[in-house]
């Protein structure tokens, strides 16, 4: 599981984000979700702010994942001229940059 978690299984989607919950809360019966986005606090559920940072997150990652094959697409395109392409290749470059960052984020 620490391997997944880590990205470091051969043959792992890279374009997955995992989390790795080492133990459960005990005496509980939050989620998951709900224990990690509180912050550990005892009682109460997920914060606002906590739901809404994930939320967020989770739109820009989808914005950006789309637009990553978007340009996946141009790139692959013959018949698109050199000049777009490589634009398109640029732009592709940027947006790994910006999920890995957002990745390296998640992980602490």
């Amino acid at each position: 599981m620490r391997r997944i978690a880590a990205g470091a299984v051969p043959g792992w989607p890279l374009h997955l984000t995992t989390c790795y919950v080492e133990q459960e809360v005990l005496g509980s019966n939050k989620a998951v979700l709900d224990a990690m986005l509180s912050g550990g606090e005892s009682g109460g559920g997920a914060s606002a702010s906590g739901a809404a940072g994930l939320a967020a997150a989770q739109q820009r990652v989808a914005r950006l994942e789309a637009e990553q094959e978007e340009l996946e697409v141009v790139l692959g395109d013959a018949a698109c001229a050199s000049d777009l392409q490589a634009e398109a290749a640029d732009r592709l470059g940027e947006v790994y940059a910006e999920l890995e960052e957002l990745e390296e984020e998640e992980r602490g």
